[in-house]
């Protein structure tokens, strides 16, 4: 017996289903199915380009598809809590840091004072190159420092002191020859000229200013003559008092000259605005002005001097020396 259900057939044997087929269709269900297919694909809205796709095959199984619109946005009050935090700490590493800082210049500025009191103990100070000013006066210079015996300390204190109380100095230098001993290095002034003053020769700069007191003659330096000196009034370091002060811009000029020209001579005479040069027993006169042209002829004469004169005293006449003067008259002594 034969039973059809829902076009689904059944063989009946012993009150059991006997076989199972495949469900009838009917004439249309195939048309009528995709006309419905593709009324529920038309009524689906279409989704935004770039939007995440609802299914995704994740090892064989789907996620669900999320809506737009409707992404977690963090709350306003729990992003406040986090920056609040985040800079709560870095102002905690800020302080941190500056801490950190403060203790290790601590620490550096403890090791140098504990070096420069117990290492650099000074013990020993050496002074070179000084001719007119003696050791003591320079050693005695910084043993009026209450940090006299700091080796750091008199290294710096040399090297940017005031000296004029060393009147011959013109400046210092100092290094550090160990952790005890400092090696000072002296520079003295250059003297133009000295003048003798109650006995002692007063030995002055390119400035006038009386920077030696001796009664030796230091080789090299002229005796000036001429200068009227008011000796009461003399003092070191200080220029020297004299009626004429333009005095100095004379000697300072010969001076000059004298260098150029290899000349030492013995003595500086003034007269007026006249000057004159002693070369042991020679006199030159070289009138008051163009000093340059006539100490030229100086070296060459007296290499003839010496040739023909050997040892004579006279005055050699170059006051009236011009460019292209062919004789030049010189008077020897005879006394």
């Amino acid at each position: 017996m034969v039973q059809t259900r829902r076009g689904r057939a059944y063989e009946q044997t012993d009150g059991r289903a006997a076989s199972r087929t495949r469900p009838t269709r009917r004439p249309g269900d195939s048309a009528s199915a995709k006309r419905r297919q593709g009324e529920r694909t038309a009524s689906r809205k279409p989704r935004p380009a770039g939007e995440r796709q609802g299914r995704v095959r994740n090892g064989g199984t789907r996620s669900p598809e999320r809506r737009p619109g409707r992404a977690r946005i963090p709350d306003e009050r729990q992003r406040n809590v986090q920056t609040a935090r985040q800079k709560k700490q870095r102002k905690k590493w800020g302080i941190g840091k500056v801490i950190l800082t403060a203790l290790a210049v601590f620490a550096m500025l403890g090791g140098i004072g504990y070096l420069s009191v117990v290492v650099f103990r000074l013990q020993q100070i050496e002074v070179t190159h000084n001719l007119y000013t003696s050791s003591e006066a320079v050693i005695e210079w910084n043993g009026r420092d209450p940090l006299s015996d700091n080796t750091l300390y008199v290294w710096w204190k040399y090297n940017h002191g005031d000296f004029s109380e060393l009147p011959a100095v013109e400046s210092v230098h100092a290094k550090i020859k160990s952790p005890r001993e400092v090696v000072v290095e002296v520079k003295e002034k250059t003297f133009v000229g000295r003048v003798e003053v109650n006995g002692e020769f007063l030995y002055f700069d390119k400035e006038g200013i009386v920077s030696y007191k001796s009664g030796e003659v230091i080789d090299g330096i002229a005796l000036i003559e001429g200068v009227e000196t008011d000796a009461k009034k003399v003092q070191m370091g200080k220029v020297l008092p004299v009626s004429d002060t333009a005095v100095f811009e004379k000697i300072k000029e010969i001076s000059g000259l004298l260098g150029q020209n290899e000349l030492k001579p013995d003595k500086l005479e003034i007269a007026g605005t006249d000057l004159s040069l002693w070369f042991g027993g020679v006199k030159i006169l070289l009138g008051d002005g163009r000093y340059a042209s006539r100490m030229e002829q100086i070296p060459p004469i007296l290499g003839k001097l010496n040739e023909l004169y050997p040892g004579q005293n006279g005055v050699l006449h170059l006051e009236n020396y011009e460019q292209g003067t062919e004789f030049i008259r010189f008077e020897p002594d005879h006394d």
